[in-house]
């Protein structure tokens, strides 16, 4: 897929704090639209309990740094996931570099909450409802996250101590965290807005990172807490922003079972590694049997020519730059045989 992005023709870098170095500008000519390729690519694997999903983020189609910012959210939806109920949210955890968990359940924004026990281990983020449990976790040390958080201000307080008792300070009149400094889009949207001791059964949950993905070494480090900071590579050296999330449904457990998984040292979750992705299927060589398109991460492209469910034979047409994107497959010039339509993310070249 591809996620389109506006930004402007010419770098604003940011400073220290993350700010903007001048203004955005308003001539429309002065703003540019950009193509950025996502690839995801599911994992499963005999022997484990959670799969992963693989999100790789091309920015080969930006031209350089500083000219666009985003953040990255997927896996991202809606599941009800307690046995078709589709009962009330009954508890809300996640991980960062502090653990949180709602202490007044089921949550409403008036729930008191914790965010201030430290997380050595993965990532991760939670809902439960009726016994069951959703979630995703990173797997890997928090310390070595592929992506970086946004600030939140509450991170490492408690709904006790942080601003005197009162909750959210610089937006939403609640207890629970402001609902833009939370990590991870979970129920802060879901929870009604015209009545704060409201609970949800709307079951959300996203990834999330900082929004200055996209910035160049002019910010080499995001603060994620009033004392403290993460490293940010926001426009990576190979182009290609990758990270992976494993995903937990069951039965829910005291401790969590999102929260005991994201903890393990091995955790169980699909583990290997991702060598070539399938695109597609189509009939290359006119014998009218479905054969394969896959491509390497290398970037190198293969077909498979399939009898039936036998590999007859295989060749490489070659291994364009990331730049060029498979856009199609299809008999374009009438001969019986699939052909493959390419296109250029900087370029739009086809």
């Amino acid at each position: 897929m591809t996620y389109g992005h506006y930004g402007t023709n010419f770098p604003i870098p940011k400073d220290q704090n993350g700010n903007d170095v001048q203004l955005t500008p308003t001539d429309p000519a002065k703003f540019a639209f950009y193509s950025i390729p996502i690839a995801i690519t599911w994992v499963f694997q005999s022997g484990t309990d959670y799969p992963r999903i693989d999100t790789a983020v091309d920015f080969s189609g930006i031209p350089g740094p500083d000219l666009v910012n985003f953040d990255v959210r997927g896996p991202y939806g809606v599941m009800i996931f307690d046995n078709g109920n589709d009962g009330t949210v009954d508890g809300l955890m996640w991980g960062d570099r502090f653990h949180f968990r709602t202490t007044r359940n089921p949550p409403t924004r008036n729930s008191s909450w914790t965010w201030n026990n430290p997380n050595s281990r993965a990532r991760y983020s939670a809902l439960t409802a009726g016994g069951f449990e959703m979630g995703l976790f990173e797997p890997m040390p928090f310390a070595s996250s592929a992506t970086a958080d946004l600030y939140a201000d509450e991170r490492g307080s408690t709904s006790t101590l942080y601003n005197a008792g009162r909750g959210c300070a610089f937006g939403e009149i609640q207890l629970l965290p402001c609902d833009f400094e939370w990590p991870y889009q979970s129920l802060q949207y879901s929870l009604p807005f015209d009545d704060n001791n409201a609970t949800t059964n709307f079951k959300k949950m996203a990834w999330g990172s900082t929004v200055l993905y996209g910035t160049g070494p002019s910010l080499p480090a995001v603060s994620d807490s009033p004392g403290t900071s993460e490293t940010l590579k926001g426009f990576p050296d190979s182009n290609v922003l990758t990270y992976r999330i494993c995903t937990v449904l069951g039965a829910t457990t005291a401790a969590g079972l999102t929260k005991t998984a994201a903890a393990q040292p091995l955790q169980n979750c699909a583990s290997e590694a991702v060598v070539a992705r399938l695109l597609c299927c189509g009939d290359f060589n006119g014998d009218r049997k479905a054969d394969i398109l896959w491509r390497n991460t290398s970037g190198e492209v293969f077909e498979w020519l399939m009898d039936g469910l036998t590999i007859s034979s295989f060749g490489s047409p070659g291994t364009p730059t990331n730049d060029w994107q498979i856009a199609g497959v299809g008999d374009f010039n009438g001969d019986g045989k699939a052909d493959i339509l390419w296109r250029n993310t900087t370029s739009a070249h086809q």
